[in-house]
């Protein structure tokens, strides 16, 4: 198994993402109806803009092709931006608890199945595309 490494500002993503919900949550916790669904996600989603602003500042470079993302910065061996991904699932969990909370628990379910399985299909799809490439760049920085 190779260990989990911690390189460079890759910390700075799980603390923003862990500092954000809770703030987010502190913040609205005297409001009540929708506004509080509204501005309890438009706090996480400018914590989660920041995250992506940080993950393309540190662990990615402009080229003439375009922007070319690197693992330089890693947190428990995810890269920043990975962080992002999580953080967007987490959100939209949060939001379909409050939207069952508020309406009937099987539209919060609904909305949870609606929201999250597709994401997390996704991200399941996206990492078993990227395992060829790591089991080639791991052999790489074996030899």
């Amino acid at each position: 198994m190779p260990a989990m490494i911690t390189r460079g500002w890759g910390l700075l993503s799980p603390c923003t993402l862990m500092i954000a919900f809770p703030l987010a949550g502190a913040l609205v916790k005297s409001l009540s109806g929708p506004l509080k669904l509204v501005l309890f996600s438009l706090i996480v989603l400018l914590a989660i803009l920041l995250n992506q602003w940080m993950a393309a500042a540190f662990n990615s470079v402009v080229t003439a092709d375009g922007r070319v993302w690197n693992q330089r910065h890693t947190a428990w061996g995810l890269a920043m931006q990975t962080y992002t991904v999580l953080a967007i699932m987490l959100l939209f969990g949060c939001d379909a608890f409050i939207i069952g909370y508020w309406t009937a628990p099987w539209i919060g379910w609904l909305t949870f199945f609606g929201l999250i399985v597709p994401c997390a299909l996704a991200v399941w799809v996206y990492a078993r595309s990227l395992r060829p490439w790591l089991r080639r760049r791991r052999r790489d920085a074996l030899d």
